[in-house]
This record gives structure tokens, sequence and C-alpha cells, in this order.
């Protein structure tokens, strides 16, 4: 059956380029090669995926928390500055809202929210955004006190709405927080909080096609129904205490053979997935050997579709040690061991330009592997009669998870000034499942002359995203080629 299916797709093609040549010309291949492995860190550059950083504000002083008197933009750039290297386009930005437990936020707070996020547009990061305000947990009545009721943190929620409207393109996700040391959801606190009730505020105040991430799974099933599909499939996951081995703290809790696990896996997929392991100062207490395992890590972040994580937890934080990830940039990984554990990665990976084999390393692996990796495999176009174009395309992704947060990709023509004439949406983000082959068909009509062919990927605030391909990356397009 499966052999009579591919001739019948043979014969379809055929037909196609049968078609192409009557209508004046044969088919033009512009399937650009794949991008080597030398050169993936241009894909470094690509907005909502990666590594992240952490950082935090006092909404109503402007100042970082646990550095005494010194300005949160100080800190921003401080971190953005130990990172550089990296190329970091994301943070997890944390507003601490805890002088505002009796009264509204003022137009103090709202200022210092709006600068800071001034600064993360300048400096080119997207926020993993999440409102708390229990921060000092040196005491169980230091951090009762900090606590808000019901009422307060559902009438900031109301004031937050405009804010999150106002700047949606530069939040990739927004966490759950509000409820417990760091927003952080603990059962030892917000015992006389409806959690139901704040989880639907926070859906409210999200604009609609923004997704919200919760601490643990039962935060979700708890708290929302299955059949209020439209709250349920807008509610993430940030997975925290990621070690070399599962944890009573993750998510999904430490047994795999469990409904929560299982759940988490299969919706995983389209959902918008953050996380963290521990700080380094924890790793002769929670784990085995000096690092965590890289491949066990990699493991978690592919079965449950991270699109970004952590690297201000076991990389470069105070002090001499060397920690997990600066292991995990000395450990090879080769493209045998990444199949034998059914991690996906394309082969080019491993080349550089001219083909030949190249040592690469697991911190590389993870960081590039994060979200997506998105390839096109082929690219045809066949001209028809009456000045039309028929363009056959076939795209794979090869991270971790699907892009859930760029804009659906765009099949474009372009003009020799680079003007886009016409467009095509190509499939939604959530379409581009790691490792599915995405194969399109599509039609323009009234084909200038001279035009190149060309893919958008763009984040919501209009960022570009480079496809991994040997390509001309240009005016936020990824162009094909100019039309024979």
């Amino acid at each position: 059956m499966q052999t009579i299916i591919r001739l019948f797709h043979g014969v379809i093609a055929w037909i196609c380029i049968l078609l192409g040549i009557i209508g004046g010309s044969a088919v033009q291949n512009l399937t650009p090669a794949p991008l080597s492995g030398a050169d993936s860190a241009l894909l470094l550059d690509n907005p909502n995926r990666g590594f992240r950083m952490e950082v935090n504000m006092d909404v109503s002083t402007g100042l970082a928390l646990w550095r005494e008197n010194t300005p949160a933009l100080e800190t921003l750039h401080r971190e953005y500055n130990l990172y550089a290297s990296d190329k970091p386009m994301l943070s997890q930005v944390y507003f601490y809202l805890t002088d505002y437990l009796d009264r509204d936020l003022d137009e103090t707070a709202f200022a210092n929210m709006n600068r800071y996020f001034d600064e993360l547009e300048t400096l080119g990061i997207h926020a993993v955004l999440r409102f708390a305000y229990i921060w000092d947990d040196s005491s169980y009545e230091i951090s009762l006190s900090q606590e808000p009721t019901q009422a307060r943190i559902l009438r900031h929620l109301e004031q937050l709405k405009p804010f999150l409207a106002e700047h949606r393109g530069q939040i990739l996700v927004l966490q759950a927080g509000l409820l417990g040391p760091w927003g952080e959801w603990s059962s030892e606190f917000s015992k006389n909080i409806d959690e139901k009730a704040i989880l639907y505020g926070l859906l409210d105040a999200a604009p609609g096609d923004m997704q919200v991430q919760v601490r643990y799974s039962y935060d979700k099933t708890e708290n929302i129904s299955v059949f209020d599909q439209s709250a349920y499939n807008r509610i993430g996951y940030h997975d925290d205490f990621l070690i070399d081995r599962l944890h009573f703290w993750n998510t999904a809790g430490d047994n795999i053979w469990t409904l929560r696990w299982l759940r988490m896996t299969l919706e995983s997929a389209n959902l918008l997935i953050d996380g963290e392991s521990i700080w380094g100062a924890a790793n002769g207490e929670f784990l085995e050997s000096p690092y965590i395992d890289p491949l066990f890590m990699a493991n978690r972040l592919s079965t449950h579709h991270f699109t970004s994580f952590s690297m201000t937890h076991n990389y470069k934080e105070d002090g001499d040690d060397k920690l997990s990830m600066q292991y995990w940039q000395e450990m090879p990984v080769t493209a045998k061991e990444l199949q034998k554990n059914k991690l996906l990665v394309h082969p080019s990976w491993f080349k550089d330009a001219a083909g030949t084999t190249i040592e690469r390393n697991w911190f590389d692996y993870i960081r590039d592997s994060l979200g997506y990796y998105l390839v096109v495999e082929n690219a045809e176009v066949v001209p028809l009669k009456n000045n039309q174009l028929g363009v056959r395309l076939t795209l794979r992704n090869y991270g971790f998870a699907a892009p859930l947060g760029l804009n659906a990709p765009r099949l474009v023509l372009l003009d020799a000034a680079g003007k886009e004439v016409a467009a095509q949406t190509l499939c939604d983000p959530a379409a581009l499942q790691p490792n599915k082959k995405l194969a399109l068909n599509l039609k323009f009509a009234d084909v200038p002359a001279n035009a190149r062919l060309a893919i958008a990927l763009t984040a919501p605030d209009g960022t570009p995203a480079r496809l991994a391909n040997e390509i001309t990356f240009e005016g936020g397009y990824n162009i094909l080629g100019t039309l024979a």
C-alpha cells in the first residue's frame, strides 16, 4: 500500500512538472543548502527561543532586589554584559509589587515598568514576564507579611491589563506568579486565596493570544477544566529544579508512569515551556557528580518541548566554581550519540561549510536546539500559464519545540526594491513540530518580472528569524532566490 501511495505522489509531481513545461518553463530549483554547524551561532539572533537570563525589579523603587540600592536597569546591563558572548534574546523578568499590598499601582510603578521595557527593547530582549509579591523568604512570618489579598491581586491584574496589551510584542509568555515566594504557588501560602480566580484573572489580563505558564501541572488541572478549551489550551508550564534525575519539585513530578507526566508530555507540543535547573551552590547537596548530566538534560528538554531555559542557573554565577554548563562546553557530543538517544539534529550541524566533520559540544547542542531550528529541505518553482507561479516547499524543524513564539510563517514575493508584492501564510506555527516534514504546494498569480521568493519568519513585534540554511538573510527575509 505504501508503495502505491509513493507511486501516486510521484505521478502527481510529474504532472505538475509537465504543466509547468506546457506553461512555458521547466522547474526552477531554489533549495538552499542547510546551514553548516560552523555557522550555527548565526541563529542565536533568532527571537523567542534559547537560553535566557533572569532579572528583577521592585516596581515602586526601580531597584533590583538582593543587590542593595542598585538600580534595576544597571543590573539588567550587568547581566546582559555577563552573557554577551551567549547573545541572549530572552530574559525572565520579575516585577515585584510588594509595596502595593494595600493600594493600587501608581504612576511610579508604571513609569518604572515602562522604562524597563524600553531598555529591554533597546537591547533586543523579549520577556518571560512574572509579577510577584513575596521576595523575602528568610522566615515564614516575613514571607507571610508580604502576601497580598485576593481582592488586591485581582485589582492589580485589572490595572495591568492595558500594560500587557501595550507590550504584547515584547512578551513571549506570562508566568502565573503572584502567589507564594517568588510567585511559585507554594502550598504553604495563599490558603485563603481562590487559585482558580487568580488563574482566570491572569488569562483575562493577558492578551488572548498570550499563554500563561504555571509552576506545577496540578495548578492547571485543578483550576481549569479541560472542557474549557479556550482557557485550558493557553496554560503552559515553567519547569524548575531540573537536575540529573527527576525530582518531586519538577512540574510533572518524579514519576514518568503517572497521568501528570503523560499529560505534560502530550500537551507540551502545543505549549510554551520554560525552565531552569538549580543554583550552582546547591550542586553538592542535590547532584551525584560535579555537574548535571547533559544527556539527561537534553532528553528532558526534548521530551517536554522546551522553548527557553535559564542560563542564570549553574553557569556564570558568582564565585570561581566550575558549574554544569561550563562542563558542558568541554564535553564533546557526536551524531552517533544523539541518534542512539533519539535526539534530533540536522547532519550539517556536525559539518563546516566545506563538509568536513567538526567537533561539537553539549552546551552548543542544547543552546541551538531549544525552541525551533527550521530548515528548508526543498524549494521548487514551476511557472504556469497566465503568469502564475506554482511553489513546492518542504520545511522541517530540528529543534525541541514548534515555533510557538513566532507569527505564522509566510511565503512572499519581493520586488527589486525589497517590497512585498504578494504573500501567503504557510501554516500555523504549531504545525512545525519537531522532525515533522511539512510539504506545501502554493500558487501565486500575476507574478512580476525578476521577483524574489522569500520566507518571512517574525516574532509578534516584527523581530525577524533566520532559517537554518545557507541563505541570503536581508531586510528580515529569508531569500530563496530570484525567479527565472
